[in-house]
Formats: C-alpha cells, structure tokens, sequence
C-alpha cells in the first residue's frame, strides 16, 4: 500500500475555507479516483497545521491522481489558503490491527 500525505499551514483566518476547499477536493478524488479514502487531520498543538492522508492502492494510481487537471485546479485553490504545502509519499512497512 502506498499512502499520500501533505503538511498544509494554513493563513490566519482561513480555516473554514481551507477545510470546506479540502473537502470538496476530497470528494473529487474519491469520485474521480474510486476506492480513494482520506482524512484530513489538525495539529493541537499548532492549530493553523493539518495533515492530510489517504491509502492507495499502486503508485500508478497515484500518479495519475497528482498529474490529473483536477489535482492541479483543486490542489491550486487551496495554496491561496495556505502558507506552506509539503506533499509526501510513504510506503506502508507494516500495520497492527
């Protein structure tokens, strides 16, 4: 399983916008990418950071879903939002369940 991740800093003021731009970003991936699953997580320590993070199933999915038109035009909204965006890609190793 391969897993996206992104470290977003959101500006002052933009949390509500951030979360609804996400979430309609979310809703895309899912109906555009089917099986795509995501969650979008804040910091309590650090309120103006989320992470966000979704399992895949093969890196070609994922490629295809970061080098899609709609990832770029979502993706592109939701940088006005933010101050900082790290994308990231993780390998799962293993799980307990």
């Amino acid at each position: 399983m391969i897993w996206s991740c992104g470290i977003w800093t959101v500006r002052e003021g933009r949390d509500a916008e951030f979360v609804d731009a996400w979430r309609g970003f979310g809703q895309w991936s899912l109906a555009e990418f089917g099986g795509a699953r995501a969650w979008l997580l804040r910091d309590r320590a650090a309120d103006r950071t989320y992470m966000t993070i979704g399992p895949w199933p093969d890196e070609q999915t994922i490629e295809a879903w970061r080098s899609s038109a709609g990832f770029g035009e979502r993706v592109g909204a939701i940088r006005s939002l933010v101050e900082t965006f790290e994308p990231r890609t993780y390998d799962e190793v293993t799980s307990v369940d």
